[in-house]
């Protein structure tokens, strides 16, 4: 399988059938940084566009 058929693939398997952007992920990680955060403590945060939903994930 090709790098590009692979790629396809898995975005076709994200429900909002993009690719996570950085600066989403860079919002994710601002906020976990952030006071605003600051009762959030062991949590697993996916930043998936839905890739893990329903997978207990």
């Amino acid at each position: 399988m090709s790098a590009e058929d692979f790629r396809t693939q898995a975005i076709a398997a994200v429900p909002i059938k993009r690719m996570a952007d950085v600066d989403e992920i860079a919002a994710t990680v601002l906020f976990l940084c952030s006071p605003m955060a600051a009762a959030i403590s062991g949590q697993a945060i996916n930043v998936c566009g839905g890739a893990t939903a329903g997978s207990g994930g």
